[in-house]
């Protein structure tokens, strides 16, 4: 359509000069039309019920297949997506149970290579758990690919307790210190698993 003429906006007192430019628009587009006819063109797995039973909010058939703009990659890391629960297991925790004791949630997402973890760490009765850093740690819901840090607070008193280091050769993260405390504490972090 290189031969077509820009619209004539600023001469709209002259229609012909807009009736002039239409038709050259027309008949670029009927040469255009006319060039491949319709018999030509594949109609292999049309069907016409397909009108009436496909939804048409959704994209079929598009570039990339089911994935859309995804690579094949992408799609599935996405669709492989994971959310569970497991148990950690703690390693040079000091828990006193006195009346009670201490019980540990994990719970994590797997989006992709990220893992998004949260650990709390609950006291009932007179119980109190007490860590110390580069000694305490836990282990991790899925194996790290890389060393990261996570973040720990005592959610009782809302107060960041501190920094911990994501070991991912022995994928464990270590938690900061904090003193004996009955409190609710909550670890969490990321990393790429």
């Amino acid at each position: 359509m290189s031969h077509l003429p820009p619209p004539p906006l600023k001469d709209g007192s002259f229609p012909y000069v807009w009736q002039e430019w239409f038709r050259v628009l027309r008949n670029t587009i009927q040469s255009v039309a006319s060039a491949i006819p319709w018999t030509s063109v594949s109609k292999s797995g049309s069907n016409l019920t397909d009108i009436v039973i496909r939804n048409h909010d959704n994209l079929q058939n598009t570039a990339g297949s089911g994935t859309y703009h995804l690579s094949s990659t992408e799609h599935e890391a996405l669709t492989g997506s994971v959310t569970g629960t497991w148990s950690p297991t703690f390693t040079n925790l000091t828990v006193i149970n006195g009346t009670g004791g201490a019980t540990y949630v994990g719970r994590y997402t797997r989006l992709g290579r990220m893992v998004f973890w949260e650990v709390t760490i609950t006291c009932t009765g007179t119980a109190t758990t007490e860590s110390s850093s580069g000694t305490t740690y836990h282990n991790l819901p899925i194996s790290a690919v890389r060393d990261s840090c996570s973040l720990c607070a005592n959610r009782t008193s809302n107060v960041a307790i501190g920094t911990g280091v994501l070991d991912s050769v022995n994928d464990r993260n270590y938690s900061p210190t904090w003193g004996a405390t009955g409190n609710l504490i909550v670890l969490s972090g990321q990393y790429e698993g």
